[in-house]
């Protein structure tokens, strides 16, 4: 599995089952329901919470280059 993948398909929009609240974002393979609302207020987290999981990864590839870096001189 590469991180590009992992990145894409992290969190996912699914049907909760329930009345006013219909749809939630749930991450990973896990249960737990991260944001709960409509479609589209979920597709939205979803869309923002994916964006700020590959802020993070460029965050962290570029600290651990810097850190070779230094390690290197």
């Amino acid at each position: 599995m590469n991180m590009q993948t992992v990145g894409a398909d992290r969190y996912r929009v699914e049907p909760t089952g329930r009345g006013f609240w219909p749809f939630c974002v749930r991450a990973g393979d896990g249960e737990r329901e991260l944001f709960i609302g409509h479609r589209k207020a979920c597709e939205r987290v979803a869309a923002e919470l994916a964006t700020a999981f590959e802020d993070g990864k460029f965050v962290g590839s570029r600290d651990a280059l810097a850190a070779q870096g230094a390690a290197g001189a």
